[in-house]
């Protein structure tokens, strides 16, 4: 019973800033235009604010990332070959299929991977999930970038493509912190107040705009393509990520960084990139909000299981 309770008030938090979004939308309280831009201020202040808290404040010492990351690296690749081979036999339409891969393998790390990391975690951590995140967020990009390319109308410039890899704000913040944390040391008291002030506002924000993106018109026409595409995202991956990770003894805050980077519904990005590059966008939409609404529920399932071997 405790564990199903700490898996629900885990899991109850996301739920409500997404519903509260649905609420706004539903009731018209914002403007579409100013919404879009309280979210580029999201993504590019308010999360890499709140990345660059917790790696400054963790505590890294007896942390040895260089298992982790590569565990993490080597599995995304393995589930990227995976899915595409799996997917080029079951889906006949190209620009489906780029629209699939991508689903199965690019998670949302950054939008739920940090708040979900500090709810099960207490807020006491070991900076395991941002460092993964300055890593693994750029390997997701990369593949989803080869998949488009390769199955999509239109093809991208390499160059502008890794340009924004590079100059990805939450990737920046990621490398900043580390840089700092690993010379200087600690910052004043004066100068972190207002990054945690910021940091604060990052995740309920990020997921309330989540909640306004829901829409499940048309869902009629890509039954097949959304059944798949959700089992995938959400239960099979999952599976064999964590799967793996306990296997070779992974546990603790590691396993819930491992959670949080599987487990989460699929990336914002996956939208605007398949629309960018002739990919079948309105299939990723509704696999973006499919993925939204439905992940409260796998989540739950999997920190109760994990909660109840006493593997987190």
């Amino acid at each position: 019973m405790q564990d199903l309770l700490f898996a629900f008030q885990t899991v109850f938090p996301l739920l409500v800033y997404m519903l509260v979004g649905v609420f706004i939308k539903k009731t018209k309280m914002a403007d579409p235009k100013a919404l879009g831009q309280v979210n580029t201020l999201i993504f590019k202040i308010f999360i890499p604010m709140s990345i660059f808290k917790n790696i400054m404040g963790a505590d890294m010492s007896g942390v040895n990332m260089g298992p982790i990351l590569a565990y993490a690296a080597g599995m995304v690749s393995l589930l990227f070959l995976v899915f595409w081979i799996f997917y080029h036999f079951w889906e006949p339409d190209q620009r489906k299929r780029s629209v699939l891969i991508q689903n199965a393998i690019r998670s949302n790390f950054v939008l739920f991977g940090l708040p979900l990391s500090q709810m099960i975690l207490g807020g006491v951590t070991s900076g395991v999930t941002e460092v993964l995140i300055a890593v693994i967020v750029p390997l997701f990009n990369v593949y989803a970038v080869i998949v488009l390319q390769v199955y999509g109308e239109k093809k991208a410039n390499p160059l502008n493509i890794l340009k924004g890899i590079l100059t990805n704000p939450m990737i920046m913040s990621s490398l900043f912190a580390l840089l700092l944390k690993f010379t200087i040391g600690p910052l004043p008291d004066f100068l972190m107040r207002p990054v945690s002030g910021m940091a604060a506002i990052a995740s309920p924000l990020a997921l309330v705009i989540l909640g306004l993106r829901f829409d499940f018109r048309a869902s009629a026409r890509y039954k097949k393509q959304l059944f798949m595409g959700v089992f995938n995202r959400l239960i099979l991956t999952p599976l064999l990520f964590l799967g793996g990770a306990i296997l070779l003894g992974f546990r603790g805050e590691i396993l819930v960084a491992y959670l949080a980077l599987s487990a989460s519904p699929v990336a914002v990005a996956s939208y605007a990139m398949a629309q960018e590059m002739g990919a079948d966008d309105e299939l990723a939409g509704q696999l973006l909000a499919y993925n939204s609404a439905l992940c409260s529920l796998t989540l739950f399932f999997f920190i109760f299981i994990l909660k109840t071997f006493s593997l987190i």
